[in-house]
């Protein structure tokens, strides 16, 4: 949240039950052996980095390459509640520490620690089922590509992330709408931070953004397990959004679904947080439709116990976020417990992250999702 001023080789993605893309035993780590081991790395920035060179051996298993030129190192994690039938702590607090590493280097848009975090974001999308082009009759003119989808940035690429759930496949001969006459729901969330700053100390950027994605990641999963067919979803994490919202307005540019099948845009940014005696998930309206997505809002609250209130004219007044990209075409809101002293510190660590906060805003969107 700032403040103002090698090609993939095509597969099968839809096949969840099976192959290297749905392996419930599986170590992050191992599966990301899966996707990156042995792809030839483009960009010379990358060979700078000797930690790059612990992936895995070329050959661990045939799979495909969400992201191009990028290899993922072989970070120690802990194993994903991939089947938890409901909002896990533990994925939550994984991804926020995993995200949050030193070997990220803060994860500055277009430099390596960046395209890593693109790398770990897609192979999470690949491996819950979700699919890099949306079906038809959603599909915009410009669906080619896979999960990451570069952008220019300052002469070089960055990326955004982008998934679409697989059972919005068309289902004809049932009573189930086909995709293109399903409510679409956009959740988004950048995962880029602050970089290093000039005394070497890495930003972790735990809160701001490592929250959002969290849960943005954990909201697909559990969307993805139990897919409501009467609802589509798209899930973007964004690139550059600390270099001006950049990540967001390539997406807007060329995005891959039909922007007028989208009835709600959330946006997640630092959602990780919680005062003292207020637990409050914080929100801006913003586009158009506002009293509509108030009214959704309202009755999403209501109906999980959540507390939600306006964000407060400072937090608004003095942050800029992609959510405001998002509403120039779209009825959009933007999901935040605020800012804090730590906002773009070297002290936004993951011991400072209310978890619970992630968890409420995580079951806040999947009731918005009820309201459509």
């Amino acid at each position: 949240m700032p403040f103002p001023g090698i090609s993939s080789r095509s597969r099968n993605h839809s096949d969840r039950g099976s192959g290297p893309y749905w392996h419930p035993g599986r170590t992050l780590e191992r599966h990301l052996s899966c996707y990156y081991s042995g792809v030839v790395v483009q960009r010379q920035r990358h060979r700078a980095l000797g930690w790059l060179a612990s992936y895995l051996l070329v050959g661990a298993c045939d799979a495909g390459v969400p992201c191009a030129g990028v290899v993922a190192p072989a970070f120690e994690t802990k194993t994903l509640e991939l089947q938890a039938p409901d909002v896990s702590p533990n994925n939550l607090r994984t991804w926020v520490e995993l995200l949050t590493s030193p070997e990220l280097r803060g994860r500055h848009a277009g430099e390596s620690g960046a395209d890593v975090a693109a790398a770990l974001v897609a192979a999470q999308m690949a491996r819950i089922g979700l699919v890099p082009i949306a079906p038809r009759g959603l599909r915009s003119i410009l669906s080619e590509g896979d999960y990451c989808r570069g952008f220019p940035f300052l002469g070089e690429k960055d990326y955004n992330v982008v998934g679409h759930l697989a059972s919005m496949a068309s289902t004809s001969g049932t009573s189930v709408p086909a995709a293109g006459e399903r409510p679409v729901i956009l959740l988004t969330a950048h995962y880029d931070g602050q970089g290093v700053h000039p005394a070497g100390q890495v930003y972790p950027g735990a809160d701001d953004n490592a929250s959002g994605v969290a849960g943005l990641l954990e909201v697909a999963r559990l969307v993805a397990l139990t897919p409501d067919p009467r609802t589509a979803w798209v899930f973007v994490a964004f690139g550059a959004e600390e270099s001006g919202l950049q990540g967001a307005r390539a997406f807007m540019s060329a995005p891959t679904i039909d922007l007028s099948r989208v009835e709600l845009a959330i946006n997640f940014d630092m959602i990780g947080r919680s005062a003292e005696h207020d637990d409050t998930i914080g929100y801006q309206l913003l586009g158009r439709s506002r009293p509509a997505t108030l009214e959704r809002l309202r009755a999403a609250a209501t109906n999980t116990g959540i507390r939600v209130g306006p964000l407060q004219s400072h937090d608004e007044q003095m942050i800029l976020t992609d959510a405001q990209v998002l509403a120039e075409r779209l009825p959009a809101v933007l999901l935040s417990t605020g800012l804090h002293e730590d906002h773009h510190q070297l002290t936004d660590t993951p011991e400072k992250i209310d978890y619970a906060q992630i968890e409420r805003a995580v079951h806040l969107v999947l009731a918005l999702a009820e309201t459509l």
